[in-house]
């Protein structure tokens, strides 16, 4: 029996017999046969169609092979709480979530924004976590963002809250964010995710990214006590645009990337990790988003820390998205 992808569009399961279960779509062809009962969840009813059992409605809607293997659930988790329906951003999704799997770094993150499906529907959820509340991180957007299919927009005037804070999320010294920029524009007064707990102009309870600050570096803090922060004034500030990491994976070893090139790094002692939460599109500071980004944002990450390899296996899994994508930079 060939394998084929038929999408289930039902909403509960139901026991069958015993612990194997058999499922047939409405035109008699398997969709999987004899499978374990411990690989679905949830309450179920079924119907019965000459020696076959038929699945009337299912939990786990989505996609599913007839030969009886489903396709990450994760990823479809994801899909369908999205209502992503392009053909190339479901390939998309599923591959970047196999490939971060594959490379042993999916549990580093807390929160993967894909910024998929061109809508503010689409882009408010959590690859993690796909659910729609505030405790999955999934965003909130203030102001007049623009959604397309190349990301969110926020032109200098709207932010996302996430919802995630990072001393109740994290872990002290072992974290990341990481932001990409479609955008190459001029250096100004933009940030484009962060969160500052501490005072003005106090970097010790910081967790930052600005990709082409007013004087023409890239930015960031990662709760640097005293003199910790990074700033790099050649290199990636060339152009705005690319994919921007900055990782902290111990007390004195804080590092910044572009793509997946290591552009500088700093091993001056950590300060507190922040107490409030992170915003993406602006710094959050005191619960106010300022320095808000004119930095269109294709995919955004925040999570433990990442050491070198685990960066470029990141920006891999990345690019590969953007560029199935058609939007890489």
């Amino acid at each position: 029996m060939s394998c084929k992808e038929i999408y289930i569009n039902v909403n509960s399961i139901s026991n069958l017999n015993g612990s194997l279960l058999t499922m047939v779509d409405d035109f008699g062809n398997y969709v999987f046969y004899n499978l374990d009962s411990s690989l679905l969840t949830g309450s179920y009813s079924v119907g019965n169609t000459s020696s076959s059992y038929r699945l009337t409605s299912f939990t786990q809607s989505g996609y599913w092979t007839e030969c009886g293997m489903a396709n990450d659930l994760d990823a479809n988790a994801f899909i369908i709480a999205a209502n992503i329906t392009n053909e190339t951003q479901k390939n998309a999704i599923r591959k970047l979530v196999t490939d971060l799997k594959s490379a042993n770094i999916w549990t580093k993150f807390k929160a993967i924004y894909p910024m998929v499906g061109g809508s503010s529907f689409s882009c408010k959820f959590n690859l993690k976590d796909p659910r729609d509340l505030d405790a999955a991180f999934r965003l909130g957007f203030t102001g007049s963002a623009t959604f397309s299919s190349t990301g969110i927009q926020f032109a200098g005037v709207s932010n996302a809250y996430t919802y995630l804070v990072p001393i109740v999320e994290l872990t002290q010294n072992d974290t990341h964010i990481s932001y990409y920029s479609r955008t190459d524009n001029a250096a100004g007064y933009h940030c484009e995710m962060g969160v500052n707990s501490a005072g003005t102009q106090d970097f010790s309870s910081s967790l930052s990214m600005y990709v082409r600050y007013a004087n023409g570096s890239f930015i960031s803090d990662h709760y640097s006590f005293p003199n910790s922060r990074i700033s790099v004034s050649s290199g990636p500030t060339a152009t705005s645009a690319g994919y921007y990491i900055s990782s902290r994976i111990s007390s004195n070893d804080f590092r910044v990337y572009k793509n997946s090139t290591q552009e500088s790094s700093s091993a001056g002692n950590a300060g507190t990790i922040p107490d409030k939460e992170i915003y993406i599109g602006a710094l959050n500071d005191f619960d106010n988003p300022v320095w808000i980004t004119n930095r269109e944002c294709a995919f955004a990450t925040i999570g433990y820390g990442l050491d070198p390899t685990q960066v470029t296996n990141l920006y891999n899994a990345v690019n590969t998205f953007q560029t199935t994508l058609g939007r890489n930079v």
